[in-house]
């Protein structure tokens, strides 16, 4: 009994407190409909061919809905202590559109012999919809036994989850392949593609440790892991079971390839002429709850576009874990990625596969915790990480747009997701000029003050030349040898010109051939820019004062011809015992200016450097001592004269001179 105005605000307060302290499980528990004791399950061993029974999915909108069922097999050798129950689906429904992708994770029920069979009532849940076979006339699918997947639960319930950044993970040279494939399938050039190339041949060699020392060359060309053929097509089209992908929605069919080689090995599909956004009418996102048999969806990247991966909740248990799918993610164990409600506009029913198209409602403050074959596992408390990311984007005769998205973390999706942000703002109103040249500039974040600037120039570019600058960087941080560096935040301006500025190297030429140390080479340059006339350009290349007598080459060229050169006459630029050390060459690389013109000269004598520090003065004798093999971890390296000539336009070509110099000359 409250006897006075201060035993209310003292009630309130304890009241105010007690809601605060409530666990975070119960926010979600209410949308998530956890039950008070768990679902009755039949395990596989009390599964026999003939029983009948009920599944629960969503077609259209929110509604979970039944569809009949009947066991035809019974697999207890599925794999090593694995088993699988095969059902025939005789909803019409299921008949005309065979197993659909998004529909992973549908619990299937069976009902007991003396048991009233109400088509979406009792039963007992034997396990999700997981596998199909496409091309079918007949719709049979693939349960995931319900015990196997609660085994998944028990271990995300016991297991410490571990930080965003130790998820995920990724084959760093197989990635950077596939982004180079693509831009090869899209007939993208070289000012497109070079850092791209730089990056899988530098950045992916395996990791050479030092006699005595702990350090490792992040990788050399020759050393670089070469990727077998791909599989032809298999003569068996639509005879091997394959488990339900999750549908992810993206804006176009060019979207939708350049996916393709990321998504599909992590259980997702592209599909592309569409992107989910808001729910339909009728569907009210804040009113749908998680049970079994609606739509859970993985938000990847949202805001001004949402890429969602959609599947179907399997079971909820008492505590509010969430199993889901009946099959696997990325099957790496541990998990972070955030988790949602969902809705389905309509299913696609195709010869090939059918899917859901969907999207997602409210995100959670839940993630997936846990990834392993049989089941992903969700938690209501559970943690994920994300980036914000913003780009700008300016086309003649528009005003500039905007938008804002926010990625998931994971080691391998982020840069993707990042790329697929890129390429559909740049498209977002309308395709790029036929003549264009784009300009790509912003900065990547990832905490601790390490910031990568992004400069490109890329004439005749496109929405995916744009994706590639940005991608590339951000796996590199990702799945770096030494610590993994997730992106915090992405700020990046596209800017698209009406014009393409590019000019076509013709041929050089100096005045003289013979020239003494400390004199200027003059050097004419003959150019044919891009529907302009020919032109000239004088440049003065300067000499040292102190240069040995000799025969020299000139080196005339763009950026990524320099920047290969650099490379391969400065190797120890390539060694990193260090996260810093991989910045501080990507650093370099993304700070070569493509509308530049680079001349070298490289000199008679050589350097010496330890680890990534040039010694570039030492006396010959002392070079001879430091280089001995006592594990020094001295590498030579020829040093050189370098200007660059600024242009405004983009050189295409290489050249050379060739000059002798003689010290009698000054004379």
């Amino acid at each position: 009994m409250i006897r006075s105005l201060s035993d209310a605000r003292r009630i309130c307060a304890a009241l105010v407190l007690v809601a605060a302290a409530w666990p975070p499980i119960r926010a979600l528990g209410e949308e998530a409909n956890a039950p008070a004791s768990p679902t009755r399950i039949m395990p596989l061993d009390e599964v026999r061919v003939g029983m009948k029974g009920y599944g629960l999915t969503v077609f259209q909108g929110d509604t979970i809905e039944p569809f009949a069922v009947e066991v035809v097999s019974v697999m207890r050798d599925f794999g090593p202590k694995r088993g699988m129950i095969w059902i025939i689906c005789p909803d019409d429904r299921m008949q005309h559109s065979g197993p659909v992708a998004g529909m992973s994770g549908s619990p299937i029920y069976v009902w007991d012999e003396a048991e009233p069979q109400q088509l979406g009532k009792g039963g007992r849940l034997i396990g999700a919809f997981a596998w199909g076979y496409p091309l079918v006339k007949t719709c049979y699918v693939g349960v995931q036994p319900i015990e196997l997947m609660r085994q998944v639960g028990q271990r995300a319930a016991s297991g410490a989850q571990p930080s965003d950044a130790a998820t995920g993970g990724v084959d760093l040279a197989e990635m950077l392949d596939d982004v180079l494939e693509s831009a090869r399938s899209e007939r993208l050039g070289r000012a497109e593609t070079w850092r791209a190339q730089v990056m899988a041949d530098y950045f992916t060699g395996p990791a050479v440790k030092g006699e005595a020392t702990r350090g490792a060359m992040v990788g050399r060309p020759t050393n670089r892991r070469q990727r077998s053929l791909p599989d032809p097509p298999s003569p068996n089209l639509g005879r091997d079971a394959v488990r339900m992908m999750l549908p992810v929605p993206v804006a176009s069919q060019r979207q939708r390839r350049f996916l393709a080689p990321f998504l599909e090995p992590m259980g997702m599909t592209a599909v592309g002429g569409a992107v989910s956004g808001k729910p339909p009418p009728g569907v009210d996102p804040h009113g749908i709850r998680l049970e079994p048999g609606s739509v859970i969806a993985i938000p990847l990247l949202w805001g001004d576009m949402d890429l969602t991966a959609t599947g179907t909740c399997t079971d909820i248990l008492p505590d509010g874990r969430i199993l889901a799918f009946g099959h696997a993610m990325f099957g790496q164990g541990h998990a972070a990625l955030p988790m949602a409600t969902g809705y389905v506009h309509f299913i696609m029913p195709l010869v090939t596969r059918s899917f859901k198209l969907g999207g997602s409602a409210v995100v959670q403050r839940g993630a997936l915790v846990r990834d392993e074959q049989s089941a992903v596992v969700g938690m209501p408390d559970g943690r994920f990480e994300t980036a914000a990311m913003r780009v700008r984007v300016q086309i003649p005769d528009q005003e500039a747009r905007s938008y804002s998205y926010t990625l998931a973390h994971h080691r391998e999706l982020t840069p993707v997701l990042a790329a697929i942000g890129a390429m559909q703002s740049v498209s977002a109103e309308q395709r790029l000029p036929i003549e264009n040249t784009v300009r790509v500039r912003g900065t990547l974040r990832f905490g601790n003050g390490r910031d990568l600037k992004l400069n490109s120039l890329m004439p005749r570019g496109s929405d995916l030349s744009a994706a590639i600058q940005i991608l590339g960087p951000l796996a590199i941080m990702a799945n770096n040898p030494f610590e993994p560096l997730l992106v915090e935040d992405i700020d990046v301006t596209v800017q698209i010109e009406p014009v393409i500025r590019s000019a076509l190297l013709l041929h050089a030429r100096t005045d003289r051939t013979e020239y003494a140390p400390g004199q200027t080479v003059a050097i004419t340059l003959s150019y044919q820019p891009y529907r302009k006339p020919r032109a000239e350009r004088r440049i003065e290349f300067p000499l040292p004062q102190r240069l040995e007598d000799g025969s020299y080459t000139i080196t005339i060229g763009s950026a990524p011809g320099y920047f290969q050169e650099l490379l391969q006459q400065r190797p120890h630029l390539t060694y990193a015992d260090k996260v810093d050390d991989i910045v501080a060459l990507l650093e370099q690389l993304l700070a070569v200016e493509d509308d530049a013109l680079y001349l070298t000269m490289p000199m008679l004598s050589k350097g010496l450097a330890i680890r990534r520090h040039e010694l570039p003065k030492l006396p010959s004798s002392r070079q001879a001592l430091i280089a001995a093999p006592t594990g020094s971890g001295a590498t030579p390296f020829v040093d050189w004269i370098m200007k660059k000539v600024e242009l405004g336009f983009v050189p295409e070509g290489e050249g050379s001179l060739r000059i002798n110099v003689r010290r009698d000359l000054a004379e």
